[in-house]
């Protein structure tokens, strides 16, 4: 019974793993995502005069990419439906696997007839049918083994393991990389046309071009790119000598030799130096750092080192980030060059930069983004882990995904005023994801040091015999897996919402303005509710800590919204900068005041729930509320030169329609995160009042929205009130009375289901890591 949940298990990664590559496959054929209507009898005629094309030597590594993308397809593909020992029904499962992937790929090429930046040709559909096969071909003699080796990733434990498992994974990738775009050739005339061309170099350091910045930046990344091979060796035979050296010498020869016979490939002698040179300072820092261990350091500054040492060199770190992104530091601060390249960057879609270019440029442009952050992501683990108390590892936790956030927006922000920089929302996804891949990296391997490699290899099942290894997948791993759909769920909805015809014009401009605002504000919810994962001794140590999350968070959203939104739906909400301040600057400055007492009460409901004194807890909430409402009064009413917000306000924004909106934003928040609440952890008992306390809240929230907006407004030569506006499908006809609770009912209900669907995920990483804390 254990091998077959864990053996289900492991097919449910690998389903995952299939249904993102599958996403990915279409997705990236048809970016750039430029449609062109087509009549479809035109269609399937063009379709049927497709070209083949003669491939040059410079379109070989586009025909080697498409054979690449479908190895992987076909191979998870055999790895979910293929059945140990039956010979006869894997054969004809492989010719099923066969057919299909063929027909995506005729599909896939098809489909790009309505993207005309896009190329069709048969030499596409060949070779993906040739990938699947090669797939299918790979998984019938590797297949299994490979299926092992994923398997006991799970089993691994102590440092011996942990460093071989490194050290495989590092060195195939490091391997596959230098190998790309894979454009092989055993043509003398090619490989003298090679030499000719100046890409053999066997003078050290004679092939480098540019300026002294960009040559040490090219030999400084070669070699910091050695390191982790040479340190992983060093720690495997806990030793250096000739042995070590010889090792790295004998891979970056058979590198360099490999990289002949890859045409697009530089065969440089220099990079065997490198590789000679990061091992010598690796071993050099390793030896001093065993010989003044971080561990040794005693008396009274013991216990502030994590304080000290972790946030010191990840501030250290991000200011090498910035200055990497930023150089040559020529910045341009023109706002109409900025507001050209800021209309250009919205109108691209996610990894379009990505596509314009050689294969082996983008695989490149995105491992320097993912690598750049990833060291980011360790160090944050690191200093996680240095903390004893569980809160000051979920506050750490926290903080450091909204401090990765703010800086790769803030690298992404300030390239608008770059000239000869990309600005793309791509660069900000994979900053963020290699930070987050590194946290997770570390994390996961240093829980397997603290065991001793014993823990393996006197396992019954270290070594699987078959498809039943033995898989520990945690809580927090099926966690993973649902969060993961959790979100592409969100994004599929909220697109379907958009196209409701009976929603609100305003709601239905801002989703369907750009293809980047359904995920960027999916995004936001998320990060609305994110503050419920902290957990804090009292109402009162919340109470404290708010104005620092709410400052904190409202600036990631709001960078969020402004890379993904479209910029005049921010100017509809907060109004559009007047003053002498730089544009993006002080709309930020508005978009905080109005977003505070939101994003307050939002985070005040979701930790009211787990207080354990009602009473008090509410004292305190109506207490600070006063004291937000006062803010933002005197912000977004007072201050504010705009009447975007204020002339849907009763009276102009009086104190008394402050109040009433303030309640209403306590009574919304509030039941969405009791509602959450009973979906994760539900009371049989409380599900039947429900919907009396639905039906209780419903007319309350009207009538508190109705006492705190207009019920007159006079413009465009008309007559509505401010409920008419916001709830109308149509400027032109709003709604009469009745259908307008009618309207507020339905969009209420909505948007309490939204919020609580929001809410789940934060509140089950809430239950989730209390759980682990309580079984530590």
């Amino acid at each position: 019974m254990h091998s077959t949940n864990n053996e289900a298990a492991l097919h449910k990664w690998l389903l995952l793993a299939c249904v993102l590559y599958l996403a990915f496959i279409i997705y990236g054929s048809l970016v750039p995502l430029r449609y062109v209507a087509l009549p479809l009898n035109d269609a399937i005629e063009r379709f049927w005069q497709i070209p083949y094309l003669q491939l040059g030597i410079r379109s070989r590594a586009d025909w080697v990419a498409n054979i690449l993308l479908f190895v992987p397809f076909a191979f998870l593909l055999c790895a979910l439906s293929f059945r140990p020992g039956a010979t006869a029904v894997n054969l004809l499962l492989a010719g099923v696997i066969w057919l299909f992937c063929a027909a995506l790929a005729v599909s896939i090429e098809f489909t790009q007839l309505y993207f005309p930046q896009r190329t069709v040709s048969i030499n596409d559909i060949i070779a993906e049918a040739t990938g699947a096969m090669l797939g299918i071909i790979l998984y019938c003699f590797r297949g299994r083994q490979l299926k092992q080796f994923l398997a006991s990733l799970a089993l691994i434990r102590g440092q011996a393991s942990v460093v071989t498992y490194l050290l495989i994974g590092y060195v195939a990738i490091f391997v596959l990389y230098n190998l790309l775009p894979l454009d092989l050739t055993l043509s003398p005339v090619e490989l003298y046309k090679k030499w000719r061309e100046g890409r053999i170099i066997l003078l050290p350091f004679s092939g480098y071009r540019g300026s002294a910045a960009e040559i040490g930046y090219a030999v400084l990344s070669d070699i910091l790119l050695w390191c982790p091979i040479a340190v992983l060796l060093y720690l495997q035979q806990k030793q250096a000598g000739i042995r070590l050296y010889s090792k790295v010498l004998l891979l970056a020869l058979l590198l360099e030799f490999c990289q002949l016979f890859v045409y697009s490939r530089v065969t440089d002698i220099s990079d065997v130096l490198c590789a000679l040179i990061a091992t010598w300072l690796s071993v050099t820092l390793l030896r001093l750092w065993q010989r003044n261990p971080a561990s040794n350091i005693a008396g009274p500054t013991a216990k502030l080192t994590p304080w000290l040492l972790w946030p010191g060199a990840i501030v250290l770190y991000s200011l090498l980030l910035l200055m990497l992104f930023w150089y040559p530091f020529n910045f341009n601060f023109d706002w109409a060059f900025i507001n050209q390249r800021l209309q250009a960057a919205q109108g691209k879609v996610l990894l379009e930069s990505l596509y314009f270019g050689t294969e082996y440029r983008a695989i490149t442009a995105l491992l320097q983004k993912l690598l750049a952050f990833l060291p980011l992501g360790v160090l944050l683990a690191l200093f996680q882990r240095r903390l004893s108390l569980r809160w000051q590892q979920h506050t750490v936790q926290v903080i450091g995904s909204i401090y990765v956030i703010t800086l790769a927006l803030l690298c992404e922000a300030m390239q608008l005023a770059l000239p000869g920089k990309t600005v793309d929302i791509t660069d900000t996804v994979l900053q963020i994801g290699g930070a987050a891949a590194g946290f997770g990296f570390t994390v996961f391997f240093a829980n397997r040091l603290q065991q001793p490699d014993s823990a393996v290899f006197n396992h019954p099942h270290a070594v699987p015999p078959g498809l039943s290894t033995p898989l520990a997948v945690t809580p927090a791993s099926a966690l993973y897996i649902k969060l993961a759909s959790h979100l592409a769920v969100s994004v599929l909805a909220m697109f379907l919402l958009s196209l409701v015809p009976a929603l609100p014009y305003n709601v239905r401009e801002l989703l369907s303005d750009n293809i980047s605002a359904i995920p960027g504000l999916c995004l936001m919810l998320y990060l609305l509710a994110m503050p419920a994962v902290l957990s804090f001794n009292s109402y009162a140590r919340f109470i404290l800590w708010a104005p620092l999350l709410c400052l904190t968070q409202s600036l990631v959203i709001f960078w969020l919204l402004y890379a993904t939104v479209p910029t005049e739906s921010l100017h509809d909400i907060v109004g559009a900068p007047v003053t002498t301040l730089p544009r993006a600057f002080e709309l930020m400055l508005r978009f905080i005041g109005f977003f505070s007492l939101i994003q307050f009460n939002c985070m005040a409901a979701l930790q009211f729930i787990y207080s354990r004194s009602k009473i008090p807890a509410t004292i305190l909430w109506l207490g600070a509320n006063a004291v937000v409402a006062l803010f933002w009064y005197l912000a977004v009413v007072k201050m504010a030169a705009t009447d975007n917000i204020v002339e849907l306000l009763a009276d102009g924004g009086s104190l008394i329609a402050i109040t009433a909106l303030t309640a209403w934003l306590m009574l919304l928040f509030s039941l969405a995160a009791y509602l959450a609440q009973q979906c994760c952890a539900p009371v049989h008992t409380r599900w039947k009042y429900l919907p009396l306390l639905i039906l209780f809240v419903l007319p309350l929230s009207w009538w508190l929205l109705q006492n705190a907006t207009e019920s007159v407004i006079v413009k465009y030569q008309q007559a509505y009130s401010a409920l008419q506006f916001l709830l109308s499908t149509d400027r032109t006809q709003y709604a009469a009375p009745l259908q307008l609770f009618m309207r507020y009912s339905l969009a209420f209900i909505t948007l309490l289901g939204l919020l609580c669907w929001f809410f789940i995920p934060a509140l089950a990483l809430r239950r989730n890591v209390k759980f682990s804390g309580s079984r530590a």
